[in-house]
């Protein structure tokens, strides 16, 4: 219960990540700027403690029930240590250069980095489910991550032209 419970506070973390990163995207005042980073700080409090609850609770449920012997099971801890490096140097970086100067022209800078990390870090946690249900050994663990990595950067670089599009025809980034 705890395990399932936790990972929805994951979930529900990345929620506000996500809207704080829309509202950022749009912000057109320091104000605004400011409201998103905020918000972003909102989505960390849940996603933090949760991402710890689910840790705990998976070590103890790969130690007493899978005996630490299923391949599966190694990919996704390697998996969650990858979500965390991104997390850490992709978000946590661009988001201390942001709340140090919470202007609109920073954001220009930042938001390309923010959404990547969002998008790579929903990625792995999808791949990880993913692992949990289908219980794959080795090769087809590692694949399944690689694929929903791959597919986080397909999905990114097309959201990224769909934006730089809008900003070349409305002249801004809404």
């Amino acid at each position: 219960f705890v395990h399932v419970a936790s990972a929805m506070g994951i979930i529900a973390g990345l929620g506000i990540e996500g809207m704080a990163l829309k509202q950022l995207r749009t912000a057109g005042s320091s104000d605004e700027v400011k409201g998103a980073l905020d918000d972003f700080r909102a989505g960390e409090r849940v996603a933090g403690p949760a991402m710890g609850l689910t840790l705990l609770a998976g070590l103890y449920l790969a130690g007493a029930y899978w005996g630490w012997r299923q391949s599966w099971v190694d990919v996704a801890l390697a998996s969650i240590v990858l979500l965390a490096v991104i997390g850490g140097t992709m978000s946590g970086r661009t988001l201390g250069r942001l709340r140090g100067s919470a202007t609109v022209a920073a954001v220009k800078d930042g938001i390309a980095t923010l959404r990547m990390s969002f998008m790579l870090r929903t990625a792995i946690l999808a791949g990880i489910v993913f692992l949990m249900t289908n219980k794959t050994t080795l090769w087809p663990s590692v694949l399944a991550i690689a694929i929903a990595l791959a597919l986080a950067l397909v999905a990114d670089f097309a959201i990224a032209r769909r934006q730089t599009g809008l900003v070349a025809s409305r002249g801004t980034m809404r």
